[in-house]
């Protein structure tokens, strides 16, 4: 079974994916970008969906640490901040994706699906 990370500052955010992805996936859960590190560290993760906006680390900073310690895992950015170069930026980084928030379920798991099948 793949492993799906799930970092966000959102505690009810992060139960919503940790119950819509639990029959597909073993989900971890991280509350900010440091915990992200040391799952990522600690676990074999094959995919993380990462919240842009965070206490201590911001998204972009995490992805940059996701990707120095394993540049394979593809990461999702998940974000309500609407800036047009934030998704480019991303993409520069090396995210795999870019979801704005407010989204549908069904959307996410679809991306979610689409970026491991590409892995």
């Amino acid at each position: 079974m793949q492993t799906l990370l799930i970092v966000d500052d959102d505690a009810n955010l992060r139960r919503l994916f940790c119950k819509t992805f639990k029959n597909k996936y073993k989900v971890l859960a991280a509350k900010n970008g440091y915990q992200a590190l040391n799952t990522v560290t600690t676990n074999k993760v094959d995919i993380v969906m990462l919240d842009y906006h965070m206490p201590g680390i911001d998204g972009i900073e995490t992805l940059k640490g996701i990707k120095q310690l394993d540049d394979k895992i593809p990461v999702i950015i998940v974000t309500c901040d609407t800036s047009k170069g934030l998704p480019a930026k991303a993409k520069n980084l090396g995210a795999s994706g870019y979801i704005p928030k407010p989204f549908a379920p069904d959307d996410i798991v679809t991306i979610v699906s689409c970026v491991l099948n590409e892995k």
